[in-house]
Parts: C-alpha cells; structure tokens; sequence
C-alpha cells in the first residue's frame, strides 16, 4: 500500500525534459566508463524512451537481453524520480524495501542497476548486486568530487 501511496508522490513531482533527461544518464554513463573500462562504448541507441520498445517491464527501466540497450519509462524520464528497491535492500522478512530517490539519486540507483545488467545477464544475485553496489560506489564518489552533476 505504501508503495502505491508512493507511486501517487512521484506523479505530482514538477516534470521536465525526457530527452534532457536521456542526456543527463549518457553524461553520468560517460563518467562511469571512465572508472570501469569494462563498460560497452556509447551508441545512439543505448539509452532510450520506452516509448520506442516493445517492452514495458521494469520499474523504471529494462536492460534488454542482447545488454546493448536500456529502455526508460517515460514518467521517469519526465519526472526524474521513482519508487526504486534502492541497491536490492530487504528488510528482516527479506521484502523488498521501496523508497523514493529524485534526481540525481534516482538517476545513479536506476542507471547502475541497468548497467550492471550488461555483465550479469537478467538475474538478481548475490555477484549481480555486488556489481551494482561497485559501480553505484563510483557513481557517489563521482558525486562527492563534483565529477558527477545534472
């Protein structure tokens, strides 16, 4: 119930570009590639709208199976928040624990979780959340250094 209470918060959230948007989660993909050389290069298509797919799953976005490409939902691009499972967090019943991240917080939860997707293919593990916490790690500290800014 919280979750869908939630859900109605984030809609009320002011919008804003989606496609400025996009251009925010390229410039902070750039900024993590520069740490992990691993990362696929950039093309035009790597991030898009879920306007242009076929998929409509994930919370506020999908990786897709060949993990060349990262759907968004529109209302987060609009919104630039979500209600995400903040870093797989669980509480002491192992339930998934919602919160709501904004800006540039959502942007580094969703973008890390999509990306670590590229290494580990769509299951949610114990080495896939390692993946994420690591690159999540460079995103914050990219943050805390000033390297990483909307």
């Amino acid at each position: 119930m919280t979750w869908k209470l939630d859900k109605k918060k984030v809609k009320a959230f002011p919008n804003k570009d989606p496609e400025e948007s996009l251009e925010i989660l390229r410039s902070f993909y750039l900024q993590l590639k520069e740490h992990h050389f691993e990362l696929p290069k950039l093309k035009k298509k790597t991030f898009r709208s879920m306007t242009h797919c076929n998929g409509k799953n994930g919370n506020g976005a999908h990786c897709h199976r060949d993990r060349t490409q990262i759907c968004f939902k529109p209302l987060f691009l609009r919104k630039r928040a979500g209600v995400m499972n903040f870093l797989g967090l669980k509480d002491e019943k192992r339930d998934d624990i919602f919160i709501i991240l904004r800006d540039t917080m959502a942007f580094g939860e969703i973008l890390t979780h999509e990306v670590a997707h590229f290494r580990n293919k769509g299951v949610h593990n114990k080495r896939f959340y390692i993946r994420q916490h690591k690159l999540f790690d460079t995103f914050i500290n990219g943050v805390i250094s000033g390297e990483v800014y909307d």
